[in-house]
């Protein structure tokens, strides 16, 4: 699809910029809305451009960007504290709106900003830095606001790290953290981000390929892969989870009067919820995440933590050995009827049923939540199994 994405006059004043930017236009990925129209045909509309940018690399740039961005005629968006920028656009009603975030382990201490240079900021963005990471450049090809010719690169996060993005947000938004007052705003937000995590999975030609994809950018951060599979997980397992209520809802909205019968709008919802359920991990990857919190957590359930650390320490296996997740006790896990719990053997082959990525999200997760039980003094005869000492080594 490129450039023809894009539509005027919006990507007239786009192409500026990137001109305008140089080499530094590379340290800017594209994300939301206008990274949706790259990857899904008829995408919904939107004319704002979201950009996370690569702060290490644009802090080593000689380039001042709010330099750049003032000449071009921006002035900042009331309130944003130097991260959104707009400029109207020349005979014509339409205005042009910039949108910056950086990864969130940039951002300031106490404080949801990111410093990129002087007098500009950005939003901290959780998973910013795989969206940076899971980006491919693709040529924009128009013309200037002058009437000449142009071409530039723009780089452009992929499907499954938008995904990524979409989840967080739609969870973000569901949960109405801004009160009452937003809560018709943060439910119609929270439609848009399930329609358009929908729209993305759909449009995929390999869902299995895309679920590897959507798995394996966690490789660099399990502890998020985690948040972002329960997230899923929550909000699309069933057809009546949250993500499709808001789903329909936003369907509904959005629809021509008489577009669908009732029928038809809920083969439409069985459609989406097929197609979700080809991205997830099967049940069985979540029975191990939720084995994990409650094996590793004190104040919950303590005869399972200590039941654990026996087995643990009886075989000589470190808590953050990969091999320690054979030791989850087997009644963490009931049977597929629900009644009683699976057999060591039956778990271990279940765990060797997941994937490679699921495996090392599992084992990460499983040493991020072991952390607090190490400096428990409860604990300390479980000197092998938390310490790694009398011979055996923590992996």
């Amino acid at each position: 699809m490129g450039g023809r994405v894009i539509p005027e006059p919006q990507k007239t004043y786009l192409l500026e910029l990137l001109a305008a930017l140089g080499r530094a236009a590379n340290d800017f990925v594209v994300v939301g809305g206008q990274a949706l129209k790259f990857h899904v045909s008829g995408s919904r509309a939107t004319r704002d451009f979201d950009f996370i940018l690569n702060v290490e690399s644009l802090r080593d740039q000689p380039l001042r960007l709010i330099r750049v961005i003032e000449e071009l005629g921006y002035s900042v968006v009331e309130s944003s504290q130097n991260f959104q920028f707009e400029k109207p656009i020349p005979n014509s009603q339409e205005r042009m709106r910039i949108d910056f975030m950086a990864p969130s382990e940039f951002r300031r201490r106490g404080d949801f900003r990111v410093d990129v240079q002087e007098n500009l900021h950005a939003r901290s963005c959780t998973g910013g830095s795989i969206a940076i990471a899971e980006s491919d450049p693709y040529t924009l090809a128009g013309h200037l606001p002058n009437g000449q010719p142009y071409s530039a690169t723009i780089r452009v996060t992929r499907p499954h790290s938008l995904i990524m993005m979409k989840m967080l947000a739609l969870d973000d938004r569901h949960q109405n953290i801004r009160g009452v007052k937003e809560s018709h705003h943060d439910r119609q937000e929270a439609g848009v981000h399930a329609a358009d995590i929908v729209a993305i999975v759909s449009a995929q030609a390999g869902v299995s390929g895309l679920r590897d994809r959507f798995e394996g950018q966690f490789r660099s951060d399990p502890v998020l892969g985690v948040q972002v599979l329960s997230i899923a997980n929550r909000y699309f397992r069933e057809d009546i989870s949250p993500g499709f209520l808001v789903y329909e809802e936003f369907v509904r909205a959005n629809m021509t009067i008489g577009t669908f019968t009732r029928k038809e709008f809920q083969s439409e919802i069985q459609r989406a919820h097929g197609f979700m359920l080809d991205l997830l991990p099967t049940q069985r990857f979540y029975d191990f995440v939720a084995a994990i919190d409650a094996c590793t957590n004190m104040d919950l359930a303590s005869r399972l933590v200590l039941k654990f650390l026996d087995s643990l320490e009886e075989h000589a296996i470190h808590v953050q050995d990969p091999r320690a997740l054979d030791f989850l006790p087997t009644e963490c896990f009931q049977t597929v009827e629900g009644r009683g719990e699976k057999n060591d053997s039956r778990v271990r082959e279940e765990l060797r049923i997941l994937s490679d990525n699921q495996k090392h999200i599992l084992q990460v997760h499983m040493k991020s939540c072991v952390a607090k039980l190490s400096a428990s003094g409860e604990l300390e005869k479980y000197r092998v199994a938390l310490s790694g000492s009398s011979g055996s080594s923590p992996v």
